[in-house]
């Protein structure tokens, strides 16, 4: 992609209910994040960990869009059988020792340049930190046991930004992309890309307790109801004597007459949350945070944060939705429009 000039011009990104991928890549090349907790007290002991519950609806058949096909038939192909099969989380409810969760920990410990402790939270609040991807791995198995955080494509990563701080706890919201391989070995490929898993993870000032989790695909963006927030690829034999399975170390099926196909979609729900934290009675503004305004910053600040750690390019570009607002913002400003046509979504895992 050529790099964007933003000198004068308002960027417009208008979203269209079309396709972006027509291929399996060989290899790798916003929502509004989960409710946070950052004042959830936790009755668990340190050593006990968190219990994770998971929360899942399987996608809507309905909400499926794959060129112009007839859909219910589409569905009912024999390469769709693992994604019929994927009605309920791996594990309904599960407990994670404190190491589970010592990977996030590490990464908050190794991205400030001084200790928690004798850091100001306002020199803390906004700051981007690389996490360790397969740090998650072990939670987003609750959910399916063959998921990835190694995307075949580009955008593999997890990034967190401090997002409050008070004299005793610290919150850090997330993202990560993930996908989730839904086939046996001895089925056809099937992936399922959602666009992002966002959460946040509050934890001791000390890095020594873990008080709430919470990692969920986001249903809807600024408020706004999604459209589509998952993508989904799989191969099609175009005979019954077609072996559409995956090779030995090879990441492309081995027939010829097997057909990639793709489409999108979207899932009302998939979540993981602490059971502590949608039990725990929230006490007053944790201290700090009601007179000194320095010690956070909005969700929303650290979701746009957030993303331009993972997309560069939106640190230069600003998208302004809808059409009609663009055009009145840009009179005020005496700037130019620049309406920007996409086949799918520039800054998510999804298209």
């Amino acid at each position: 992609m050529a790099p964007v000039s933003t000198v004068g011009v308002l960027a417009v990104l208008v979203q269209l209910v079309v396709l972006c991928k027509t291929t399996l890549p060989v290899s790798a090349t916003l929502d509004t994040p989960p409710a946070t907790i950052l004042t959830a007290t936790s009755t668990s002991t340190p050593s006990a960990g968190l219990v994770l519950r998971a929360e899942f609806q399987q996608m809507s058949i309905e909400s499926l869009r794959e060129g112009n096909v007839d859909v219910e038939q589409l569905t009912s192909a024999p390469e769709w059988r693992a994604f019929h099969a994927w009605r309920k989380p791996s594990q309904s409810r599960q407990e994670y020792p404190l190491t589970a969760f010592e990977p996030l920990l590490s990464s908050l410990r190794h991205g400030v340049p001084r200790a928690m402790q004798d850091t100001p939270g306002r020199e803390l609040v906004g700051q981007a930190i690389a996490l360790e991807r397969e740090a998650f791995l072990p939670f987003l198995q609750q959910l399916h046991p063959r998921a990835t955080t190694n995307l075949r494509f580009a955008g593999s990563g997890a990034f967190g930004v401090i997002r409050a701080v008070s004299a005793q706890r610290l919150e850090l919201q997330f993202r990560v992309h993930a996908e989730f391989h839904l086939h046996s070995p001895d089925e056809p490929p099937f992936y399922f890309t959602p666009s992002q898993f966002a959460g946040s993870i509050v934890v001791s000032r000390t890095l020594d307790r873990v008080l709430a989790f919470d990692l969920a695909v986001p249903a809807s963006r600024n408020g706004t109801r999604r459209v589509f927030n998952v993508d989904l690829e799989w191969v099609h034999a175009h005979s019954s004597h077609a072996d559409c399975r995956l090779g030995v170390n090879v990441s492309t099926p081995v027939a010829s007459d097997c057909e990639t196909r793709v489409g999108i979609g979207f899932i009302e729900v998939m979540r993981l949350v602490s059971v502590d934290a949608e039990l725990a009675q929230f006490e007053e503004v944790v201290h700090g945070l009601a007179t000194n305004t320095e010690a956070e910053i909005s969700s929303s600040e650290a979701e746009r944060l957030l993303e331009n750690e993972f997309y560069p390019f939106m640190r230069a570009v600003r998208y302004i939705t809808p059409l009609e607002l663009a055009y009145t913002q840009a009179q005020q400003e005496l700037k130019r429009v620049h309406v920007v046509l996409l086949w799918g979504a520039l800054d998510d895992s999804s298209c």
